[in-house]
């Protein structure tokens, strides 16, 4: 595995308003083929002004539907978060560990319901 830890500025990728789905899944496609050839990956969020629930569903949080939560743990890290988005991106974290270690059977029905 690579020891090299590639930094993906945010901004550059996805503009100061990180409030889309279209986005996040850029932003994830980005990172799953860094972790897929055995990268680390460091977000900076430096100069990002806005960040919603949906773009880091869409983009962290998709990544546990992949990726199981101690090997992310230690291949993703972020910086340049105000305390407020830190804890927008815990809770999109802790959201995406249930809904990933549901079965695939309560998922649909889940699905089905909403």
């Amino acid at each position: 595995m690579s020891e090299d830890i590639i930094t993906l500025r945010v901004v550059d990728i996805c503009g100061p308003h990180c409030v889309g789905v279209e986005d996040g899944v850029s932003l994830f496609g980005q990172m799953l083929s860094i972790f897929q050839s055995g990268g680390k990956v460091c977000l900076d969020f430096a100069d990002v002004l806005t960040i919603t629930s949906s773009f880091l569903n869409a983009s962290v949080g998709k990544l546990f539907g992949q990726f199981k939560h101690d090997d992310l743990k230690k291949r993703i890290t972020w910086k340049n978060l105000d305390e407020n988005d830190a804890q927008l991106l815990e809770l999109v974290i802790r959201n995406a560990k249930e809904h990933f270690a549901k079965s695939e059977d309560s998922r649909r029905v889940e699905d089905n319901i909403d």
